[in-house]
C-alpha cells in the first residue's frame, strides 16, 4: 500500500481503527508521518480522526498509546485463559484439526481420514 502511495495511486487509506493500522504507537506515527509525507491521508473510523489536520497528530499519539496499551492487557488476557485451560486439560482451541474434541481429550486420533493434516500436539 505504501508503494501505491509512492506512486500517487492511493490519496486516502480508510482504516477500522487505530489498533488495525499498526502494531504500536511508534509504527502508527512512523507510518502517519511517512504517508503525510507522500500527500496521503489516513482516516481512523473508530477514533472519527483524519491525520490531514496538524493538530491531530498529538492527539493521534495519545490515543494510539492507549489503544497499544489496551491491546496489551487483551492479549495477556487471551494468554492466561489459553494456559489456564491447557493446566486443566481442556484444548485450548475450539476447532482442534484432525480430531473430534472427545478424541483431545483421550489422547487419541481416531478421525483418520484428517489426521494427516492435523496441526495439533497433544501433549
Amino acid at each position: 500500500m505504501i508503494r501505491a502511495c509512492k506512486t500517487q495511486k492511493i490519496d486516502l487509506i480508510i482504516t477500522k481503527s487505530i489498533s488495525r493500522f499498526a502494531r504500536n504507537t511508534l509504527d502508527t506515527l512512523r507510518y502517519v508521518l511517512e504517508l503525510k509525507s507522500l500527500d496521503t491521508e489516513v482516516y481512523f473510523e473508530k477514533e472519527n480522526l483524519y491525520t490531514f489536520y496538524r493538530s491531530s497528530e498529538l492527539l493521534l499519539s495519545l490515543m494510539s498509546s492507549v489503544t497499544e496499551e489496551e491491546v496489551k492487557q487483551v492479549s495477556k488476557s487471551v494468554k492466561w485463559r489459553i494456559e489456564k485451560n491447557l493446566n486443566n486439560g481442556t484444548p485450548a482451541l475450539i476447532k482442534v484439526y484432525g480430531y473430534g474434541i472427545k478424541d483431545v481429550y483421550e489422547n487419541q486420533c481416531k478421525n483418520k481420514e484428517r489426521e494427516e493434516s492435523c496441526l495439533l500436539d497433544i501433549r
